[in-house]
């Protein structure tokens, strides 16, 4: 009975293995994943590699999919621009969790990949995503990702904190936009919970950061009804933010 990065920390200290996958209990990995790992890690030689997956319901039924754009040399700046890993498509080196002081950060409940993946990529270390779905990931109401968007969003914060002076110049530009990013979901979590009046404040905070926060912002004001309803139906392919 331990926080969800407390346990992977245990299970990768007691691995014997070169390379690490993470499945949770309520997800699927593909019976030809493993095999497409090996090639991959194998031909390119990586630090990290992650992949697509099918969304599932509770009671297994496909219900949609995301898969990332392929990139052989994902740079800190993409990663920042789109996070898109999911745990259930992921793979790392073991020797990955070695070059940091802290293999899981205690203070971080429920973005353990964000905090490995961003702090990966500024120490330079070598990240591919492919375009082939790897697992398949369960969505359901009781998930941390439905139910704690103002502990992620609070986790996000502390995490860019933490990497904040490693950002290049040319960089800052989509430092800020993930940065104030984490508003949106701090306002998607009021909205949520029926408090209007916060989310269009924590949203406000983002707007000067982006076009699509400008629009969001928009469409709060005018419709909370609305806003609702985007979110409701949106998947990545929808509003990629």
């Amino acid at each position: 009975n331990v926080s969800l990065g407390h346990a992977r920390k245990m299970a990768v200290e007691k691995t014997k293995g070169d390379y690490i996958c993470f499945i949770d209990s309520d997800d699927i990995i593909h019976k030809d994943t493993l095999n497409n790992y090996e090639k991959l890690f194998n031909k390119l030689n990586p630090d990290i590699i992650y992949g697509g997956v099918n969304y599932i319901d509770s009671s297994g039924n496909y219900i949609g999919k995301y898969s990332p754009v392929q990139d052989f040399n994902k740079s800190l700046n993409s990663i920042l621009v789109n996070f898109d890993v999911n745990v259930s498509s992921w793979c790392l080196k073991k020797e990955v969790f070695t070059k940091f002081k802290i293999l899981f950060d205690p203070e971080i409940y429920c973005c353990e990949e964000f905090d490995i993946m961003v702090r990966s990529s500024a120490i330079n270390l070598k990240i591919i995503s492919v375009d082939k779905i790897l697992s398949s990931y369960r969505i359901h109401k009781e998930s941390i990702t439905a139910n704690k968007l103002d502990v992620a969003a609070k986790e996000r914060r502390y995490i860019l904190n933490k990497i904040r002076k490693k950002v290049s110049q040319n960089g800052i530009k989509n430092f800020e936009y993930a940065y104030y990013k984490s508003y949106y979901y701090d306002s998607l979590f009021l909205s949520k919970n029926g408090d209007f009046k916060g989310a269009k404040i924590e949203l406000k905070k983002a707007i000067k950061y982006s076009l699509i926060f400008k629009f969001l912002y928009f469409i709060l004001l005018m419709s909370p009804a609305l806003w609702l309803f985007i979110h409701q139906l949106k998947g990545r392919k929808i509003l990629k933010i």
